[in-house]
């Protein structure tokens, strides 16, 4: 039987990007349970930089402010974590956490290419309905 403190040791960190938790409202998927399913105990991150993506979409764009507003809800509801990365925008801190050994859970065709370049690992949605490492 492990122990507690190999499950710790064994927790994956998983960050999510912008358009990852914008897809909650748009597809009407719960990806903080299906990240749960898939991992069991995780902890789940977003850099500040998304945060404040989220932010700018929601001032800008009245029709993703709702969107917005249901991510923000979730990612409280859900304890996620915003952790500072040094980086000029959300995709250089996403990558940043990638180099670092944590799972990037995004649908950004070309973060993704770039993940996989430093040998990072990522989760993406397929057919708006299922969560899929790649």
């Amino acid at each position: 039987m492990a122990s507690a403190s190999n499950d710790l040791k064994n927790l994956k960190k998983i960050a999510v990007d912008t358009n990852m938790l914008l897809s909650i409202a748009q597809f009407k998927i719960d990806i903080f349970s299906m990240l749960n399913e898939m991992f069991g105990k995780s902890e789940i991150f977003i850099p500040k930089q998304v945060l404040r993506e989220m932010d700018l979409i929601e001032k800008k764009n009245l029709t993703q402010k709702k969107e917005v507003g249901i991510a923000k809800q979730l990612l409280e509801k859900n304890n996620v974590k915003v952790i500072e990365i040094e980086s000029h925008n959300a995709d250089s801190a996403l990558l940043e956490l990638a180099k670092r050994g944590f799972l990037i859970a995004t649908n950004d065709r070309e973060l993704r290419q770039n993940i996989k370049t430093v040998g990072g690992q990522i989760i993406y949605l397929k057919r708006k309905k299922f969560l899929e490492i790649g």
